[in-house]
């Protein structure tokens, strides 16, 4: 039911993909793109891969003049799943859900592909999941806790005197559309507080410090 808003960036959702080059990142954008369905409201995702299926672009010829040299891109019918001309094969077309560890939090992940059987051995080599479920920081090693992206605080949890354990939530800074939660990287109680919800803050700048428990 939420009406999205014309006045703003009407930015619903990102997809991200990576590779370890151009082909293999543009290779698993077009797959998920095809596999990106939203209803309700329109999207610019047959947009994205009728790009994603240029061949300017995905040789990286492309600047921002791309578009006005390519005025059909955004008239052409949505592009046919078989993006690079081929039949996908059955192993493609198939999923694989696991569950990985990532900095002590588990997460559901799907596999495709030729990526399954290396990411299932992985999996079976992965340990145990650690009592200690801390999550990401941008801690120094010096109970000063700094940011590690540029960003806008949207909120601080903690104030100074308040104990802490490691894992609890001190911050959130939002970078990107995105929500970082900065945690406490150990057992302490916070000393300083140097940021405020709506302070601008660049990547290695000074969020808090916490000392250890029972230090004046």
């Amino acid at each position: 039911g939420y009406q999205i808003q014309p006045q703003y960036d009407s930015l619903i959702a990102k997809l991200i993909a990576w590779g370890r080059d151009r082909d293999e990142a543009l290779g698993r954008l077009r797959r998920s793109l095809v596999d990106f369905h939203v209803t309700g409201v329109p999207t610019t995702i047959p947009f994205h891969l009728q790009v994603a299926t240029n061949a300017d672009f995905a040789s990286g010829d492309y600047d921002t003049g791309f578009i006005d040299r390519h005025p059909d891109l955004v008239s052409l019918p949505p592009a046919s799943p078989a993006h690079d001309g081929s039949t996908p094969s059955v192993d493609e077309l198939t999923p694989e859900r696991i569950v990985v560890e990532v900095s002590g939090k588990r997460f559901e992940v799907v596999v495709h592909g030729k990526a399954q059987a290396q990411a299932q051995a992985t999996a079976r080599r992965a340990p145990r999941i650690s009592q200690n479920r801390s999550g990401p920081t941008g801690s120094n090693g010096r109970g000063e806790i700094v940011s590690p992206i540029q960003g806008t605080v949207l909120r601080v949890t903690v104030s100074a005197g308040d104990a802490v354990h490691a894992g609890d939530l001190i911050c959130v800074v939002e970078a990107m559309k995105m929500e970082n939660e900065i945690t406490a990287p150990q057992d302490g109680v916070v000393s300083q507080v140097e940021v405020a919800p709506g302070d601008t803050v660049k990547t290695g700048s000074l969020l808090a410090v916490i000392g250890p428990v029972g230090a004046p």
